[in-house]
């Protein structure tokens, strides 16, 4: 019986601390990182074949790029109503200066619902650039509502819509950066300002050529500072130039229009 008792028990017993930490020294063994790609690295060179540790790394990028979106889903929200309180509060400046300052066309109803009409219509057209693959700031129609409030009212009211409007759409993503908003601040200010210099709307040409200069400066100035190239600079004015005559045969063109809506006489 003595020796069937010490047969029974077994030979071998789990020791569970020591094959955790078996365990725990074979992964710190294995590398979590197979490979590593740098910022604006090339992940596979052009005229290269594509090799299947190429599609392993595009399919790691992949991956990591859904779950940092995963990551950020909880802060769009806060990002979005953040993109609200500053496209509000920049609209809201120019109500209070109109308020303040201009009550006359605060107070009828008409005269607000144009420049209403004209700001819908600049952020509409600026959209639809923006959305294009190669944003041409050049062709945002600033001067437009810029020549309409400042044939309607005056040109200082002009200037305040021209120096707000480009704050708000420089705000946005695709319009960031010194380039959208010398471009729309010059041309806009110009625009205002050529009213009091043209005494007739029959001369819409010399609108359009005050304003294309505007468009020549700042791309003198943008190709000195940014380094571009004559022929970028050049494309630059052309398009400036279009938007120029576009904005103003707009403007001059449907002034009737403005002028028997908002019961002014120009």
């Amino acid at each position: 019986d003595f020796i069937e008792v010490e047969l029974g028990h077994d030979a071998l017993r789990p020791d569970w601390d020591a094959t955790e930490q078996a365990r725990e020294r074979a992964r710190s063994a294995v590398n979590p990182i197979k490979a590593q790609i740098q910022q604006h690295q090339r992940v596979v060179p052009a005229r290269e074949p594509v090799t299947e540790a190429d599609v392993e790394r595009f399919r790691a990028y992949r991956q990591e790029l859904e779950r940092l979106g995963e990551a950020a889903q909880g802060r769009r929200g806060l990002r979005t109503f953040g993109g609200f309180l500053f496209n509000l509060t920049i609209l809201a400046l120019f109500g209070v200066l109109l308020f303040f300052y201009r009550e006359e066309v605060y107070r009828n109803l008409r005269h607000v619902e144009v420049i209403t009409f004209l700001v819908l219509t600049l952020v509409a057209v600026a959209s639809i650039i923006a959305s294009t693959d190669a944003p041409v700031i050049a062709l945002v129609p600033i001067a437009f509502p810029a020549l309409v409030v400042a044939t309607l009212w005056d040109g200082r009211l002009a200037l305040n819509l021209s120096l707000i409007l480009p704050i708000l759409l420089t705000g946005q993503t695709p319009f960031l950066g010194i380039v959208a908003l010398l471009t729309l601040v010059a041309a806009g200010a110009v625009a205002s300002l050529s009213v009091r210099v043209v005494r007739r709307r029959a001369q819409i040409w010399s609108f359009i050529a005050l304003i294309a200069g505007a468009y020549l400066l700042v791309a003198l100035i943008l190709g000195l500072l940014r380094g571009w190239p004559i022929e970028e600079m050049g494309v630059f004015t052309a398009w400036g130039i279009v938007n120029a005559i576009a904005s103003a045969f707009a403007a001059m063109g449907f002034m009737p229009l403005f002028e028997g809506f908002t019961k002014i006489t120009t």
